[in-house]
């Protein structure tokens, strides 16, 4: 085997830890952003009527079910086709599509506009 085939052959995985990395680092900023404007909340913030709390919860929450899914993406690359986890399907059930279906629930159900709606702070022309 040439050494080009090798580097192909984990190029995905790199794609895959980028995303995780990405990911916990976007994470780490929202949780810097909620720590702060707890603890020093702004005129703004105290003002807001829609509850902007939840809508965090529910974007670590989604942010969790994604770097789960990184990993397992990256650990499926790394095996390979001949791994275990790309010879089993169960596994592609589990750890990419329930977790894309719940996020993608959550974000429905959540949705921040709902939530500001509530509130009488966001207008949809549908409503």
């Amino acid at each position: 085997m040439s050494d080009s085939f090798v580097l192909y052959r984990y190029h995905p995985s790199y794609a895959a830890a980028v995303v995780f990395v990405i990911g916990f680092l976007l994470s780490g900023l929202g949780h810097i952003f909620h720590r702060n404007i707890r603890n020093k909340p702004t005129e703004r913030s105290v003002s807001l009527a829609a509850p902007w709390e939840r809508v965090m919860v529910v974007l670590y929450a989604v942010s969790a079910l994604i770097m789960v899914r990184s990993i397992y993406r990256v650990a499926e690359y790394i095996q390979g086709s001949s791994g275990s986890l790309q010879g089993h399907e169960v596994f592609i059930y589990v750890f990419d599509a329930t977790l894309m279906l719940v996020g993608c629930l959550v974000l429905n159900v959540f949705h921040s506009s709902q939530a500001l709606r509530e509130k009488g702070v966001y207008q949809s022309e549908m409503a």
